[in-house]
């Protein structure tokens, strides 16, 4: 569709010019030796006659080249008339269709009045026509269109966090920005992941002719994986932007936790003898884990506690300190990370067993702490 416009634009186009249309000059009453006041004077008692010939000739009618502006899907353009003649008002047409009328062009001056016109963009170049019809003759000039090239939106990705563990949440969150002057209207928008050495999934998100878009995305990856946002224009498919977010997704490793270990006391068997304390982790259930270190606790009237190595019972507990190198020891405070000095692997399998001798009151349960891993 073509439209009237009274605004002249800046790109100028391809122009071929069409040969001049030469008047018939007349002869009449007013006629000077003078041409440019014959041409004032002829026009303003005879405004039918039309004269050629001089620097200021009136009836036929000096195209500036039309101008064209691609703004969305049109072309604007405007036609520009460089000499006129007295109270002829010339009809403009583009493609045969009229766009407008100058009104009462002063004649005989260099005067540049404009009329404005529009027309749709197309996929090929295209040629258009733009004549001025007077009173005196058309005059016509040919301009050509190229076809428009859509301008891909704008797309940002981001991944929150960019590295985690398997099953873990990952916020996405996507911008897709359609420039105002691109001809790219509509936009058709689609997530894509990509799980590394494994398969492709491509999520719909639909059609959006907003210029500014933004897309929010919570997943929970089990491996590593590429997130691709992608708007290609509906018109054009050739005109995409794509934006990719990478997801690292490390195995998750061994967790490490720590517990108490309660060793309870019990009495010395038939005939006497020291009280030893014994317990096991963990006491109920199963963890599947090893233990890396056993602490003694530090604190007030905290006691020392002496774990039996193997092949010794709690009856030597009697005669310490003599024989501590039949125990291991644990003031308060101090830690062992190495269990192999009670005849177990460095760190031991869960459960474990300790037996010991203390410096608690008989009857009161000694409380260990056990650091281990598990999955």
């Amino acid at each position: 569709m073509i439209r009237a416009s009274r605004s002249a634009h800046a790109l100028l186009a391809a122009v071929v010019l069409a040969p001049a249309l030469a008047c018939t000059a007349q002869t009449g009453e007013g006629v000077a030796s003078d041409e440019s006041a014959f041409c004032i004077s002829c026009i303003a008692q005879t405004p039918a006659d039309c004269l050629v010939g001089g620097a200021n000739s009136v009836g036929i009618w000096d195209l500036k080249a039309p101008t064209l502006e691609a703004i969305g899907a049109s072309y604007y353009g405007s036609v520009t008339l460089t000499r006129g003649s007295a109270a002829i008002n010339p009809v403009v047409t583009v493609d045969g269709v009229p766009v407008g009328v100058w009104d009462n062009i002063s004649g005989g001056l260099e005067v540049q009045p404009s009329i404005g016109f529009s027309t749709p963009m197309g996929t090929s170049p295209q040629t258009h026509t733009v004549s001025i019809t007077g009173r005196c003759g058309t005059k016509t000039q040919t301009v050509t269109t190229q076809p428009a090239t859509p301008t891909a939106p704008l797309i940002k990705l981001t991944a929150t966090p960019g590295a985690t563990h398997p099953g873990q949440a990952v916020h996405l969150h996507g911008e897709a920005d359609r420039p105002s002057d691109t001809t790219c209207q509509r936009a058709v928008y689609t997530l894509r992941e990509q799980v590394i050495g494994g398969p492709t999934t491509t999520t719909p998100l639909g059609t959006n002719s907003v210029g500014l878009v933004s897309f929010d995305f919570d997943r929970a990856p089990a491996l590593t994986t590429d997130y691709t946002l992608t708007a290609a224009c509906e018109n054009n498919a050739s005109a995409v932007g794509s934006a990719t977010a990478h997801v690292d997704v490390a195995p998750s490793g061994p967790q490490t936790s720590t517990a108490p270990m309660t060793l309870y006391p019990y009495p010395p068997g038939i005939g006497g003898g020291p009280v030893g304390w014994a317990g096991a982790f963990p006491s109920i259930g199963t963890i599947q884990g090893n233990a890396i270190s056993l602490t003694n606790p530090s604190g007030f009237n905290a006691p020392t506690v002496f774990l039996l190595k193997p092949g010794h019972f709690v009856s030597e507990c009697a005669a310490l300190p003599n024989n501590i190198s039949s125990f291991v020891l644990l003031a308060p405070g101090q830690s062992i990370t190495d269990f192999s000095a009670l005849g177990v692997a460095a760190h031991p399998t869960l459960p474990i067993q300790l037996v010991a001798c203390s410096t608690q009151a008989p009857t009161v349960p000694v409380t260990l702490s056990v650091t281990y891993t598990h999955p």
